[in-house]
């Protein structure tokens, strides 16, 4: 099928040139005498002093075999001479081999999905330069892989495009690019990024009033909003290329980004005006809407909590420059009830696959080696980063999916709950300096020793907070009841009755609340949470999914004090409850005979959340965890 977009020409129709048909003449007649002595393709190695990576040139249609097989060529070139390329971004889907390509005269198995995407880029009569990963690294050679990736960075900085493979034409996907071509351009004249990253009444005027018209009028054309007319564009949201962690680091990168879905492609700045529009034109409220608007707004951001927001809000950080790692793994691994993070078909990638665009880790401090083993990839960042602060002891959750690792390291494979440090303004420790003497033992046996301050011991524990859906609100009424009992079981602590009743509700969500388009900005609990609080003991289903976001898969618990607290659903009675020096928020651990403690994870303790502790002499100890 002929290629084409709106105008009837593709996108990156100027990275390709004139076939020479004499040279590909040759080269079939060459591909009949290889053929016939059975010969298979072999990687030559590259050249790591020049920093040669390689790349493919697609073959125009004509060059095809009867059958369809595509044939691509092949060449070797220094990553940092005159290059004129697109670089190839793609899922790729099952790992089978099962395609067959020609690759300089020799058969190459490649996985569907890729196939599909060659077959839909190739040109009627030019050949297509690209820089593809699954052919231009030899991914079974682990040594060249990791030497590879630390170009990554550069590859993709250096590509004239990076072209964004969704996948072929599916659930009116036509319809949906068509529509975000028009809404896109349609946004991009009426200032829809400077309404969004203005201040809240700009917001609220243009997509109240300016979007509401701009949907209508593009989407469906009748002046009323039908959200069945939405659904395409929330598919191609849904679709697998969007959960992949490499992906986010090649969007990043790329001069310029174009869209390619079946056979109709769009810049990814028309996709990111729509997704940003709508998902904030779904959280703003307007004293306009009616009864059915606000079912709309409802039903679009339920449908918008999909990985598009994950990558959008990484594109938003990194728009003053880069961004700490800690803070580019707790926007990809961090799931929420709807999505689970961004993924990795090898787990060493969720780190791998940030390093090119965060400001703390260069390529030379932790270099991608895909020979060492996940669990030790995974020491290695936590050992760098817990020297520097307590942030990553935030991020050690469980039950891990590599059990071997100690207790302070992070599994990042894993489906991560959001921190309640997460963006916080909490400072437990009082401002003081993270104190970490250096850690003893080899590879996975290393310790750690922080200095901290023990604040109590666990008591008394409630059930774990659960969202299943199945009589979720007679569930969480009960839940905070039993909140509630937990609260009285010391009346001394309370200044009054009203503190008292004020900790039962901030104490499960920490005292924070969410807020931005992609709900990345964190702040103390306003009289909002203090109202979906209410309106949850009055049996109100609606705030539910408000409270879910920090209370999520966490127990709240007293001490032998009666402080009410909030920790992690592995916390048990006897744990303690210790402050590191430098840390933002109490942790807790779990004492063993030998003097070794574990880390459980982190706390919320009600009154210690902001250096209240440390305004008296402590005794400060050394722990040695493992």
């Amino acid at each position: 099928m002929e290629r084409s977009t709106r105008n009837g020409s593709s996108s990156y129709a100027r990275i390709a040139w004139n076939c020479d048909e004499a040279k590909v003449r040759l080269y079939k007649e060459q591909l009949a005498v290889e053929v016939e002595h059975g010969s298979r393709f072999v990687y030559s190695p590259l050249d790591v002093s020049k920093r040669e990576i390689r790349l493919i040139q697609l073959l125009p249609k004509h060059a095809n075999d009867e059958d369809g097989t595509l044939h691509c060529l092949m060449n070797r070139i220094s990553i940092g001479g005159d290059l004129a390329y697109a670089a190839l971004s793609y899922v790729w889907g099952k790992p089978d081999l099962t395609h067959k390509v020609w690759l300089m005269n020799s058969p190459f198995y490649i996985t569907e999905n890729l196939a599909s995407a060659l077959h839909h880029l190739q040109e009627d009569d030019k050949t297509l330069s690209l820089w593809v990963d699954a052919v231009c690294i030899n991914q079974a050679d682990e040594v060249e892989k990791s030497a590879q990736v630390q170009l990554m960075r550069f590859i993709y900085e250096r590509a004239e495009m990076v072209i964004s493979w969704l996948g072929p034409e599916a659930d009116e996907s036509n319809l949906a690019m068509m529509d975000l071509r028009a809404v896109g351009e349609a946004l991009s004249g009426e200032g829809v990024m400077v309404a969004i990253n203005g201040d809240v009444n700009d917001r609220a005027e243009f997509l109240n009033n300016s979007w509401e018209q701009v949907l209508a009028k593009h989407i469906n054309g009748s002046g009323e909003f039908n959200p069945i007319t939405l659904e395409p564009i929330f598919s191609l949201a849904r679709r697998p290329y969007w959960e992949r962690c490499w992906v986010l680091q090649e969007i990043v990168l790329g001069r310029e980004i174009i869209i390619v879905c079946g056979n109709l492609d769009l810049p990814l700045s028309n996709f990111e005006r729509v997704i940003w529009a709508l998902k904030e034109y779904a959280r703003l409220q307007s004293p306009y809407s009616d009864a059915h608007l606000t079912e709309l707004k409802s039903w679009i951001g339920r449908s918008l909590n999909v990985h598009p927001h994950i990558m959008l809000s990484v594109i938003a950080q990194l728009a003053d420059g880069k961004q700490p790692l800690r803070n580019l793994l707790g926007t990809t691994c961090v799931g929420t009830s709807t999505y689970s993070g961004l993924k990795a078909t090898n787990p060493r990638d969720h780190i791998y696959a940030l390093l090119g665009i965060s400001s703390d880790l260069k390529l030379d401090t932790i270099e991608p080696n895909y020979t060492r083993s996940t669990e030790l990839v995974y020491l290695d960042f936590a050992y760098f980063m817990n020297l520097k602060d307590f942030g990553l002891f935030s991020y050690c959750q469980f039950p891990k999916n590599f059990e071997n690792l100690p207790s302070w390291v992070p599994d990042w494979s894993m489906r991560l709950i959001r921190p309640i440090s997460r963006l916080s303004k909490f400072d437990a420790s009082g401002g003081g300096l993270c104190e970490i003497l250096e850690s003893s033992g080899k590879g996975l046996n290393q310790i750690l020793y922080p200095k901290g301050s023990i604040l109590d011991y666990v008591a008394e524990v409630t059930d774990i907070w659960k969202d299943d859906g199945e009589d979720s609100i007679n569930r969480a009424t009960a839940w905070f009841m039993e909140v509630e009992r937990l609260s009285r079981l010391n009346a001394d602590i309370w200044e009054s009755d009203e503190e008292r009743l004020e900790a039962v509700w901030k104490v499960p969500i920490a005292d924070t609340e969410w807020s931005g388009v992609l709900e990345q900005e964190a702040y103390h609990a306003t009289e909002t949470m203090y109202q979906s609080y209410n309106a949850l003991r009055g049996l109100n289903q609606a705030p539910l999914e408000r409270m879910w976001n920090v209370t999520s898969d966490r127990r709240v618990f007293a001490t032998s004090q009666g402080l009410l607290c909030l920790g992690p659903q592995n916390i048990e009675e006897n744990d303690q409850i210790v402050i590191f020096l430098g840390a933002d928020v109490p942790h807790a651990i779990r004492f063993y005979n030998d003097g070794r403690y574990d880390l459980v994870g982190e706390v919320y303790v009600w009154d210690y959340m902001d250096g209240k502790w440390f305004e008296e002499e402590r005794e400060i100890e050394e722990f040695t965890l493992t």
